[in-house]
């Protein structure tokens, strides 16, 4: 019993490790990519999907049908594969726990007494909602996209 328990643990711990190293690393045509081209003044970012490959050249079309970019593999400094959006959760975490530390305060908070109550209680609800809407925007901004570097194609001689 305690060795079927053990096989199955280590394969619970091994099959992100096995998931990961079915990654290929190649380029394929319709791959939605970021080339970073090396130029004397700056670095020049082009993202879109790849049209077309070759050994020395990538063409890229840029989203909306807009152009196609024949960018040769010498002016290549990286290329960059998509691995989708990052999670809303986890890029609002942060967001959600320093708002959340000032709006749990305020909502706890016992009712003002005195004679400026109406006023501080104004305040606590003008800060509520102000928190609610910058929780709000934490939450529904669109999250960064991922990008995993690929080095076969770029590598290669």
């Amino acid at each position: 019993m305690r060795f079927s328990r053990s096989i199955a643990l280590a394969a619970m711990l091994a099959s992100p490790l096995a998931v990961h190293s079915q990654i290929t690393d190649s380029l394929r045509v319709g791959d939605r990519v970021r080339v970073r081209i090396a130029a004397s003044r700056g670095t020049n970012v082009f993202i879109g999907d790849i049209a077309s490959l070759s050994p020395d050249t990538l063409v890229m079309s840029i989203p909306g049908g807009k152009a196609l970019i024949t960018l040769p593999r010498l002016a290549i400094s990286e290329v960059s594969l998509s691995d989708g959006r990052q999670s809303r959760l986890l890029t609002a975490a942060p967001h959600l726990v320093l708002l959340g530390i000032p709006t749990a305060m305020l909502a706890t908070a016992g009712p003002f007494r005195g004679p400026h109550s109406s006023s501080l209680n104004s305040q606590r609800y003008m800060l509520l909602g102000l928190n609610a809407l910058l929780v709000g925007r934490a939450i529904s901004r669109t999250p960064p996209e991922r990008w995993r570097p690929v080095y076969g194609w770029l590598d290669r001689r």
